[in-house]
């Protein structure tokens, strides 16, 4: 998913971001800081590749809505018109997240890549929360997903062979009936993707071929 800043999101990543407009909107804040952005990754839960390598520090994701939640406060009450702004610190953290995706090679921007431009960026109401509890940046550089420090794969021969096997089952109505050996197999194929968001985005781009054949 691209923004209108031209970064590319995992679905997860987008939802964090959507998740932190939400969190200053609950809050009655005029403005979505990096505060907000750390909420919407705890508000996301456990299934982001953030949460999970903040869970292997023994960081407690209700611990971090606390501590947070209590340095910033409720707004007072108001209405406002369209979303609330982000703040320049906020920008500061998605332009570093997006070093951390080009530096390793990735195509997509993931929550993984979030947490380490809220650290790397050092000074806002996140990191000084993250500080606080234990989290520093060595740390989670050394628990994130082994495919940070290398180039991401997409099992491109897995991806083609499901692609085929779905075209088939499409085209043949009868075929339906029953699953074929090779679509088990591709399907087996795209779920040994080990990082969760890596293979998310595989079954969507599956999930993307299907909607245009569907269409034709």
């Amino acid at each position: 998913m691209e923004n209108e800043d031209g970064y590319r999101f995992t679905p997860r990543a987008a939802q964090v971001m959507l998740l932190a407009e939400r969190e200053a909107q609950r809050l009655n804040h005029n403005f979505v800081g990096t505060e907000h952005l750390l909420l919407g990754i705890v508000r996301l839960g456990d299934e982001s590749s953030a949460a999970q390598v903040l869970k292997a520090l023994c960081i407690d994701l209700a611990q971090i809505k606390t501590e947070t939640e209590s340095q910033l406060g409720q707004g007072p009450d108001q209405k406002l018109i369209g979303p609330p702004p982000l703040t320049p610190r906020f920008k500061k953290v998605l332009a570093l997240a997006d070093r951390e995706r080009t530096s390793h090679g990735h195509t997509y921007l993931g929550t993984e890549h979030i947490l380490l431009g809220i650290l790397r960026e050092g000074d806002g109401v996140a990191a000084r929360v993250l500080k606080k509890l234990g989290v520093d940046l060595q740390k989670v550089r050394e628990l994130c997903p082994s495919d940070l420090t290398t180039p991401k794969t997409t099992k491109e021969p897995a991806l083609t062979e499901l692609f085929a096997a779905a075209e088939e089952l499409l085209e043949n109505p009868n075929s339906r009936l029953r699953t074929p050996p090779r679509v088990l197999a591709a399907l087996c194929a795209v779920n040994d993707i080990e990082d969760n968001e890596a293979r998310e985005d595989a079954f969507l781009a599956v999930l993307a071929h299907l909607r245009k054949k569907v269409k034709k």
